[in-house]
């Protein structure tokens, strides 16, 4: 019985962390920045690069550049190359005025669009 109910008790944390996320990328999308990292708050930001990325897009819409860099570092650090996160790192680079760090995160993105394309 207690297997069944720690069983249970699993999938509904679970279900819960999923509704969380869900939330989040919820919130992200429609702007709601501070709501949706409020509620980052009460999870790990980097569990997912989906849930990164919605942490570094809250960050840009509140204008915090240097924070939504730092976060899309540490995503490359625990080696999530993906196309959407070294776009976005580029994009904020060149907004910083870090043109030469800005060309080679783009050039970066490029090589990796290409392969994962083909």
């Amino acid at each position: 019985m207690n297997d069944m109910l720690e069983g249970s008790l699993e999938k509904l944390k679970k279900y819960e962390e999923s509704g969380i996320d869900c939330s989040i990328l919820y919130l992200t999308e429609i702007g709601k920045h501070d709501e949706a990292l409020s509620l980052i708050e009460q999870t790990q930001f980097d569990k997912s690069p989906e849930i990164l990325l919605a942490t570094a897009r809250c960050y840009v819409g509140k204008e915090k550049n240097h924070k939504a860099l730092e976060i899309l570092c540490h995503a490359e650090k625990k080696g999530w190359l993906l196309p959407e996160i070294i776009s976005m790192k580029g994009r904020i680079l060149f907004k910083l005025s870090e043109f030469e760090q800005a060309r080679k995160a783009f050039e970066l993105y490029e090589k990796i669009y290409t392969r994962n394309k083909n």
